[in-house]
């Protein structure tokens, strides 16, 4: 039963990522910057993005005194590329909120949803946090789980799901796996549509995703410190998160665990290569046609 429910939730998120859908946000002011209703056709949940700077306009709603999940995200991504995000729940937003503009420096937006299983969504939403590792998290302690019938959860699950596309649709792709579909295995296979980055007795396999330049698994990174300071700190990062380790074969050169997605070509090809250099010349595919020579041909 248990592997079972876990399939039905599995398939559930598939299904939505794969159909059409319509959001609407609206601009609660008329400005892009300002406070955002944003839902999802024939789903009667909501969410409200809300700048910081914009914590008093949101707190004049009626919404603010109501239960919700929320998201405090920081507007620019770390040196890693990731945003650090704190996940939480409240039975008054307005109040915790107002704890965490006191509290809490690092964030410019809160992201708050209202209408669902609010203790239930906390502990999913973390725990898919730390599995697909898109984010710095910032919280320090996960919460609980909490037990359904098969009813509530599968309700909650959609929920889940309506969110994790909102999010995403905000821009903040916090909860998407890397992982392949089987149009992406088969093109793997055939080596369509992969990209590889050599020198210095390393190589690298990589691809264009919607969310970046991904990094697969296996590729070989040069021991070298680089030379660009925000490489630097984001190698460091990627050491730190176990992202790259010493390739047991050959201590000279670190190797990608798993797979990992950079903001550009030339951010994953500084990396690699150790030393600053165009990511779209570095990058070429199996012919030999560089990243730039492919984009000008199409």
């Amino acid at each position: 039963m248990k592997e079972w429910r876990q399939y039905c939730r599995c398939l559930t998120f598939k299904i939505m990522f794969n159909n059409p859908k319509t959001i609407t946000i609206f601009l609660t002011d008329g400005s892009p910057m300002g406070l955002k209703v944003v839902k999802l056709s024939g789903w009667n949940g909501k969410a409200i993005s809300v700048p910081r700077i914009k914590l008093r306009e949101f707190f004049a709603r009626e919404e603010s005194s109501q239960s919700a999940i929320y998201f405090l995200v920081s507007s620019e991504p770390e040196e890693s590329g990731l945003h650090r995000v704190y996940i939480g729940k409240a039975t008054n937003i307005r109040e915790r909120i107002t704890d965490h503009d006191y509290k809490k420096d690092f964030w410019q937006t809160a992201i708050v949803f209202f209408g669902g299983n609010i203790e239930y969504l906390e502990n999913k939403c973390l725990e898919l946090a730390i599995q697909s590792k898109r984010c710095v998290l910032e919280n320090k302690n996960t919460a609980r789980p909490r037990n359904l019938s098969e009813e509530d959860e599968a309700t909650a699950n959609e929920y889940l799901g309506n969110l994790t596309i909102l999010l995403s649709a905000l821009g903040y792709s916090i909860f998407s796996p890397i992982e392949k579909t089987e149009q992406e295995s088969e093109r793997e296979e055939t080596q369509e549509g992969l990209l590889f980055c050599k020198g210095a007795g390393v190589f690298a396999t990589g691809k264009q995703t919607d969310d970046g330049f991904e990094v697969l698994a296996g590729s070989t990174v040069s021991i070298s410190e680089p030379h660009l300071s925000s490489s630097k700190k984001l190698k460091i990062f990627l050491i730190e998160e176990g992202v790259i380790k010493i390739d047991s074969n050959d201590s000279d050169k670190y190797v990608f665990v798993r797979n990992y997605i950079f903001n550009s070509p030339s951010s994953a090809s500084n990396i690699i290569l150790s030393y600053a250099n165009t990511g779209r010349d570095k990058w070429k595919d199996a012919s030999g046609k560089s990243l730039a020579e492919l984009e000008e041909s199409n």
